[in-house]
């Protein structure tokens, strides 16, 4: 039996590349590449590389889709707002056995389709314009989020993966 892909890392990327807030459930996530916040913090910084070469090639729509696969059970995937911030989600496939992989079309990606995603993204969008919002939140400052409010938010939608489940 498979058990359901999850969201342990969210993070939100501003607009001259700084990290604004990154949500990190459960590192080391065992059998995995991604041990330490280290790896984390690379693997985040080695995105924004594929969101500079697709740029290019985008239009209105800010969804870039699948960024990379990481190893077997993690994948990168990618969301830019029209101000340039770019949110990161890695989805954990977290297979338990191969029959999962043969029901849902086969290897990464197949569990979970890069559509199912767009409520996830939206929904992050929808705390940080909340957050940004707020008269007191600097938006110009280079430092990480601290808003527990904000941090709850993102923890909820990374648990349950449904939008507007707050």
């Amino acid at each position: 039996m498979a058990s359901t892909p999850g969201i342990p890392v969210i993070a939100i990327i501003g607009k001259q590349n700084n990290p604004i807030y990154i949500y990190n459930s459960r590192l080391p996530l065992p059998s995995t590449s991604l041990t330490t916040s280290l790896d984390l913090h690379l693997l985040l910084h080695s995105t924004l590389d594929v969101f500079e070469a697709r740029l290019p090639q985008k239009t209105a729509d800010q969804d870039f889709g699948l960024l990379f696969a990481i190893d077997e059970r993690l994948a990168a995937y990618g969301w830019m707002t029209n101000t340039g911030v770019k949110f990161v989600i890695i989805v954990d496939q977290g297979f338990n056995s191969s029959s999962a992989l043969s029901t849902r079309g086969g290897g990464l990606g197949g569990a979970i389709r890069e559509a199912d995603l767009k409520p996830v993204f939206k929904s992050i969008h929808t705390e940080y314009i909340k957050l940004i919002s707020n008269p007191f939140y600097d938006h110009e400052s280079k430092e990480m989020v601290k808003s527990k409010k904000f941090a709850t938010a993102l923890e909820k939608i990374a648990e349950t993966g449904i939008p507007g489940v707050y």
